[in-house]
């Protein structure tokens, strides 16, 4: 709430203030803080994709994979954040969110296709299949979060750019600011519904044998 940013009662400004006024110092350190932990964020769903498919199909490579997977994150939260500093639209922030976004839907489809595939070669019992359908659609489920959530924000990024450009009217601004902070407040419950999805996805999944059986 500290670095809510708004437009000008007039919208055809494109400075934006801080809802609590805030030193730049204190406003860079806070934006940078946010800008981290979206990054981060983005980053623990594309590792939990391939993580739970390497610990399937090739549970040798996991650490390989985060030796690889850290040091993007770092970087693409240090992008993001030096990306604060440089006025005007961010477009370098925004590249690296979309990558992280994009690199997000390719990891869920990635995930998706390799576990369904390993499953189909290779027997299973009744109860493996049951939890590899579920999991199945938990994953169509989060691809298709994904996608609109990518989608919705190059849309407001566009709409931003475009306002910044002062392509568009006063009453078509308005509207453009509107939609720009629905997608924000979406993508901030962005976790909170993945979350959801994850759980539902795992649900019985570490049951052991004796609560089964005490449940049969």
């Amino acid at each position: 709430m500290l670095l809510n940013n708004v437009y000008t009662a007039k919208v055809d400004t494109p400075t934006r203030k801080a809802l609590v006024p805030l030193s730049r110092n204190a406003f860079l350190t806070l934006q940078g803080t946010v800008t981290t932990c979206a990054t981060i964020r983005i980053a623990v769903i594309i590792s939990f994709n391939i993580h739970r498919m390497l610990l399937i199909i090739r549970p040798n490579k996991l650490q390989l994979f985060y030796m690889i997977m850290v040091p993007i994150t770092i970087c693409g939260s240090a992008v993001r954040v030096y990306a604060n500093f440089v006025s005007g639209i961010n477009l370098l922030s925004f590249a690296v969110e979309e990558c992280l976004l994009s690199l997000e839907i390719v990891s869920t489809l990635t995930c998706f296709y390799l576990t369904r595939q390993y499953f189909k070669k290779h027997g299973c019992s009744e109860r493996v299949k049951k939890m590899q359908d579920k999991m199945s659609k938990g994953l169509l489920l989060q691809l298709l979060i994904e996608v609109i959530l990518n989608v919705g924000n190059s849309l407001a990024f566009l709409g931003e750019y475009l306002l910044y450009k002062r392509i568009f009217d006063l009453v078509n601004g308005k509207a453009i600011v509107i939609f720009n902070m629905v997608v924000f407040m979406t993508l901030m419950w962005q976790p909170v519904i993945m979350g959801v999805l994850i759980r539902w996805i795992v649900s019985g999944l570490f049951t052991s044998e004796q609560e089964r059986r005490t449940t049969n």
